[in-house]
């Protein structure tokens, strides 16, 4: 594949410098190990924009600072996953997110609950992590709606929202987020979202007042989640239990610790349909975060 992009690259008819505009994208560069990528010189990079090989010029970390929101379902589905599967790998993620990251942390259950604001003390989120009980209902979309208000307020930094989700009844969450139909109230946050079949029963306490068919509809958590992260240029992962929740969080890690700003050139015109970024280095992984771009 590579070598048909750079045969297609060579045969293209050279325009003049003076013809050319310089384009940006924002990528996340890892090596093959999940890590993040160190060295990576323009010419390990190809960016290719309707089927069409570009020259990169730059490509240099993404200096912004990280502004990041922890959304943590706190309803009964989480209950037996919690302490034993889920505490450990947020303090991890939290420990391995870039230098001068802040963070705020938000729980679900029957409402939206900030329980530590604009921080960058992995301490103090321990200890609000630990006071966290699940129980109840969860109310995740309104908290992904709450915590996107909050974010897009912080201008001049690097936004993303990290969800961590069981499956479950979806009691207090009936409606799809806000945000999901409304690309203004997401800006440029990306979404990256963990969604586990949790093994938690929700109490009878929590069903009082709801109707038979609260139970047997299908949770759309999944649907709603990854549409979130496709259209925002983040990630969604769906995984069996949540003993697999600290490899989808060092993913997710390492995506944001790897963000690269990509700079190339290409004749003036309209914007591409479809533009994707291909590493001549086999040992890399890139993925572009830019909404509506193919990854």
């Amino acid at each position: 594949m590579l070598a048909e992009i750079a045969i297609a690259f060579l045969l293209q008819p050279t325009p003049t410098p003076d013809s050319m505009e310089t384009r940006t994208l924002h990528v996340s560069i890892i090596d093959e190990d999940g890590r993040t990528a160190r060295g990576v010189l323009p010419e390990d990079l190809v960016v290719i924009e309707d089927g069409v090989a570009r020259e990169v010029v730059r490509v240099s970390p993404d200096m912004r600072k990280l502004k990041a929101a922890l959304v943590i379902d706190s309803s009964a589905a989480m209950s037996a996953d919690y302490r034993l599967h889920v505490f450990d790998p947020l303090v991890g993620f939290l420990r391995r997110l870039p230098d001068n990251a802040r963070f705020t942390i938000w729980t679900t259950g029957d409402r939206p609950t900030m329980i530590l604001d604009d921080a960058d003390d992995v301490g103090l989120a321990l200890s609000a992590l630990k006071r966290v009980m699940p129980s109840g209902g969860s109310a995740l979309y309104d908290a992904v709606d709450e915590a996107l208000d909050n974010l897009v307020e912080r201008e001049g930094r690097r936004l993303a929202l990290i969800v961590v989700s069981a499956t479950g009844a979806e009691l207090s969450s009936r409606d799809e987020p806000r945000a999901r139909w409304n690309a203004e109230r997401r800006g440029d946050v990306m979404i990256f979202s963990v969604l586990a079949h949790g093994s938690g029963v929700l109490p009878t306490s929590a069903a009082i007042g709801a109707t038979p068919d609260t139970f047997e509809r299908p949770p759309r958590h999944g649907f709603v989640l990854d549409a979130l992260a496709r259209e925002s240029g983040g990630l969604f992962e769906e995984i069996l239990t949540f003993m697999g929740v600290d490899r989808s969080l060092s993913r997710i890690a390492a995506d944001l610790a790897g963000a690269h700003v990509l700079s190339y050139r290409a004749p003036p015109g309209d914007a591409p349909r479809e533009t994707t970024v291909e590493a001549a280095r086999p040992s890399l992984r890139v993925r572009v975060h830019d909404r509506r771009r193919r990854h």
